[in-house]
């Protein structure tokens, strides 16, 4: 009979316990977001005194790539601005050296920045980027987080524009928060501006980009529209089909006259990197030249995969195929979305082969210009 009664007890306390498992498996899975945004939430505000600690451009050391070969070596200059890679809830921005700025020497610059590798010399500025968190939100302490970030960026602009020789055609490319602060750079430095001849494109992937800012701050400078045009920008944020992207678009902000404005009504600039148009036609998989892994062994040199995945612009977003190979669907750093990562590495060739083609355009146009000038004198 006590035999009995254990076993029974025993039963009981078994089935309350995975009872409770299951509560606790689907309230984690329910508010994994919430959660995930309460650990990396600064516990603290923005500290004031970090204003003070602005980076020194004209150290080396404060840039994660410089090129240190002939200019004349390679035809074009890439000023690249990372993604983010400091997640920590410390505070609102990170510091220049320790772990985030491994991860950008150790994976970024070798597995995404080297798409443009053959091509162009790599600059690329580390910065106090805002915390994870600050895209989480839009609170005060955010906006003064990324207005921060942004002040590193142009610091490290004008640096960038002050070593290099004036002539020499440049691209922008920014990745998530760098694509986030790149329209405003563009903005601030290059509409209208002397620079602007020699602008020859901008690769913002992984923030949005409002089709608005282009009746008002972008007048002269317009989105792509064909793989051979220059002086545009071309902006496309991927989400896997069957992905929702209710809370990217939520929680995005845009830069408007050094304002940060909501973009969750905003049509977004959606154009599609296999066909480097914005017309929503869809693309097969056959057109993708090859996708790269970005993985943490990105400074291992890795085989493009060909064929991967197609994509279709479809309300300001890119959605492609869910990728065969699971190194194509996993983010290298823990907490962020795989897909954010794939914005440039499912269409690595495909941006690869559209830099040598807009960098020809910009030549077919200068030589042009060149010989109208000698005519005229």
């Amino acid at each position: 009979m006590w035999d009995h009664r254990v076993s029974a007890l025993r039963e009981i306390v078994i089935g309350v316990g995975v009872a409770f498992a299951l509560v606790l498996g689907v309230a984690y899975f329910i508010f994994r977001q919430d959660l995930y945004e309460y650990s990396i939430n600064p516990r603290k505000p923005f500290a004031v005194e970090q204003r003070n600690d602005v980076p020194n451009y004209e150290d080396l050391e404060q840039w994660a790539a410089w090129p240190e070969e002939d200019p004349a070596a390679k035809p074009l200059d890439v000023f690249y601005i990372h993604t983010t890679t400091y997640f920590s809830n410390d505070s609102w921005n990170g510091r220049l050296n320790g772990r985030a700025r491994q991860k950008v020497e150790q994976i970024l610059l070798p597995g995404q920045a080297s798409i443009f590798d053959p091509l162009a010399h790599i600059y690329a500025p580390l910065y106090r980027q805002a915390t994870l968190y600050a895209f989480f939100t839009r609170s005060l302490d955010s906006s003064r987080a990324r207005a921060l970030a942004y002040g590193d960026i142009a610091l490290a602009f004008e640096t960038f524009l002050s070593a290099r020789e004036v002539e020499r055609p440049f691209v922008i490319v920014g990745h998530g928060q760098g694509a986030f602060h790149g329209i405003r750079l563009i903005m601030d430095y290059v509409e209208n501006s002397s620079i602007q001849d020699y602008f020859v494109v901008a690769y913002l992937a992984g923030s949005p980009v409002p089709v608005s800012l282009f009746r008002r701050g972008l007048e002269t400078i317009r989105p792509c529209t064909r793989p051979d045009e220059i002086g545009c920008v071309a902006s496309w944020n991927v989400f896997f089909d069957g992905d929702e992207p209710g809370e990217f678009l939520k929680h995005s902000l845009y830069w408007r006259d050094a304002e940060l404005l909501p973009g969750e009504t905003e049509e977004i600039l959606c154009v599609n990197p296999l066909t480097w148009s914005a017309d929503g036609r869809v693309a097969n998989a056959s057109e993708n030249k090859g996708s790269v892994p970005l993985t943490k062994r990105a400074s291992q040199q890795i085989k493009p995969i060909t064929n991967t995945v197609g994509a279709q612009c479809q309300n300001g977003i890119l959605f492609t195929d869910r990728p065969r190979f699971r190194s194509l669907r996993r983010a290298p750093f823990e907490g962020d979305r795989a897909h954010h990562f794939a914005d440039f590495n499912l269409f690595y060739e495909n941006v690869r082969e559209n830099v040598a083609t807009r960098l020809a355009a910009f030549d077919a146009q200068s030589a042009e210009r060149s010989l109208s000038s000698e005519v005229l004198d």
